[in-house]
């Protein structure tokens, strides 16, 4: 431990400590009196933040309550003999709570608690299991280099200002399942030690987790991220889910990413039904395990963006490092998902010339993908030969043919198609040298172009063909 216990303030020498543990165990108790004492600095902004708490009414009770309070806050301090047999001042509810540096040994309730003013737990020690369901914190509040040894519950709290866990270390199982961050959410370089939950936890600002070690697994199932989110050089020791959540980060700016550079995945991470919807995440330098999941767009659902501001070299890396990754899987379809978006901002990046390869490969097969679209340009290329030949052999253009054709039509058909088949070598068998050279040399290049044409539109083909089948 950084800080060591006789660094450690004893908990009953700190007045909030005492004031929150008046009753005892009777949570109820405690959670009335301090919503009391706090309701007489909330402001008429915070007044309206709570007014739909199910605890709102014990906010105005103070006037009702003052005396015992105070009376029972009295005999407590003197029972303990806090501070050697000197008087712990009763504290002021407009002033912060200052909770830094404290040795908590036993089991805290804070479950229902208000806290209008900005909360301090930094550098204390928590040696007994921390619960704060449906605690409300108006100000920011640190616990910056806590320790927290055995559990941390904070369920369904709403944090409107910063909350900042920054090099905190938590021992046992943690819990911020539905929780809601409105403000940043800075948990830099903190150790998770044990199993840690953000199901359905919303993070409406900033995210912050650079450098964090998740040393159990760690879910994140559900909820949303609604601006920018950094897990730069973070740690996932254990398993990883994200499924279902959202990177909205709608109120990120437009270049923002979901940042994963530099992150080690040492056991699977699950990206299911994940949804990205203005940006692709950033993976660059990172390790992920073979085994990481991910979900392609569907008919039904969209989980990742056609179009974004971020910087489409980084968008491309993100997508061939996904696609890698589903490689070593054998899932065909979603590899060639991500490959597609690959080959689109391909054809984004660069000067005109570089460019047009990937837009002629994704115009014509849709990058590998499509039956339709080379089924369709070889049935073009014939008909526009079909037509030529035809108006040629039936004498209807200038010049005319110096030899009869008997059957104009099929021989305008057969012409066109083996064209566009020449290493099945019709053009060789039904028609020969002889016939080809009475053509008239426009109709010779036609003749030439359609072959030069059906050759790419061909390999297109083939490649939609062992897509769709999953040829390997």
């Amino acid at each position: 431990m950084t800080k060591q216990l006789t660094d450690l303030t004893p908990a009953n020498e700190n007045p909030w400590y005492v004031l929150m543990t008046l009753y005892g165990d009777d949570q109820e108790l405690n959670r009335k009196t301090w919503n009391a004492w706090a309701g007489q600095a909330l402001t008429k902004d915070q007044s309206n933040k709570v007014q739909f708490s199910p605890y709102f009414e014990e906010l105005h009770m103070w006037d009702k309550l003052k005396d015992g309070i105070e009376k029972k806050f009295s005999d407590k301090v003197m029972e303990q003999e806090v501070g050697l047999g000197l008087p712990v001042e009763f504290p002021s509810a407009c002033s912060a709570v200052n909770m830094k540096q404290l040795d908590l040994k036993n089991r805290i309730d804070l479950s229902g608690f208000t806290f209008p003013r900005c909360v301090e737990f930094s550098a204390s020690v928590f040696g007994s299991d921390l619960h704060a369901h449906q605690a409300i914190f108006l100000s920011r509040v640190s616990f910056s280099n806590t320790k927290l040894e055995h559990g941390l519950f904070l369920n369904n709290v709403k944090f409107h200002e910063h909350a900042i866990f920054e090099k905190a270390e938590l021992s046992g199982f943690s819990s911020f399942e539905q929780a809601t961050f409105v403000k940043e959410a800075i948990f830099h370089n903190s150790k998770f030690r044990d199993r840690c939950s953000f199901r359905y936890a919303e993070f409406q600002n900033n995210a912050q987790f650079l450098g964090s070690v998740f040393g159990d697994e760690v879910d994140f199932t559900g909820g949303l991220f609604d601006n920018s989110v950094l897990f730069e050089r973070t740690r996932f020791q254990g398993r990883a889910f994200f499924m279902h959540r959202k990177f909205t980060m709608k109120n990120a700016a437009e270049s923002e990413v979901p940042n994963f550079r530099e992150c080690h995945f040492e056991m699977p991470a699950n990206f299911s039904e994940a949804e990205f919807s203005i940006s692709y995440p950033d993976f660059a330098d990172s390790i992920l395990h073979d085994k990481t999941t991910f979900t392609k767009n569907t008919k039904q659902c969209t989980y990742w963006p056609d179009k974004t501001q971020q910087d489409l070299q980084q968008a491309k890396s993100s997508c061939a490092t996904i696609r890698h990754v589903l490689a070593k899987q054998g899932l065909a379809e979603e590899e060639h998902f991500f490959f597609r978006r690959e080959m689109q901002f391909a054809s984004k990046i660069g000067s005109f010339g570089q460019k047009l390869p990937y837009l002629i490969f994704g115009w014509l097969s849709d990058y590998g993908h499509s039956i339709a679209r080379p089924l369709v340009g070889l049935a073009i290329v014939w008909a526009v030969g079909f037509a030529c030949f035809w108006g040629f052999f039936a004498g209807c253009c200038v010049p005319k043919p110096s030899i009869v054709i008997d059957r104009p039509f099929g021989s305008a058909i057969g012409l066109s198609f083996s064209n566009l088949f020449p290493l099945f070598g019709f053009n060789r068998l039904y028609f020969g040298a002889e016939f080809m050279k009475f053509l008239p040399a426009s109709l010779k290049a036609i003749s030439s172009i359609q072959t030069v044409v059906s050759l790419p539109l061909l390999f297109f083909l083939g490649l939609g063909l062992r897509q769709r089948f999953r040829l390997r």
